[in-house]
């Protein structure tokens, strides 16, 4: 499923720590929030082409785009003042 770590991936998290599984568990969480943003385009695609919105789901994939989008930039700025992007660093105080 498209947003979900692989085993590997998931193996490599446990095994880490300090800087680097802060940058991992970042990561795979902006790339969990982007399977998130998908569904609800997929979503969002599939009412307009069938011309149906069920109860709620529109509201609810609104939603969705707008907390995982601030989400995802607000990790991503994460990444770069502690200075995680590009590989293993040590954090700013």
């Amino acid at each position: 499923m498209n947003g979900m770590l692989s085993k590997a991936q998931m193996k490599a998290l446990e095994a880490a720590s300090g800087a680097e599984f802060e940058r991992l568990w970042l990561q795979g969480m902006i790339r969990h929030h982007q399977g998130a943003l998908d569904m609800a385009l997929g979503e969002q695609r599939r009412e307009f082409e069938s011309r149906r919105q069920p109860y709620g789901l529109a509201a609810m994939a609104d939603n969705v785009l707008a907390t995982q989008r601030g989400e995802i930039g607000m990790m991503k700025t994460w990444l770069k003042r502690w200075n995680l992007v590009g590989g293993v660093q040590e954090r700013e105080p």
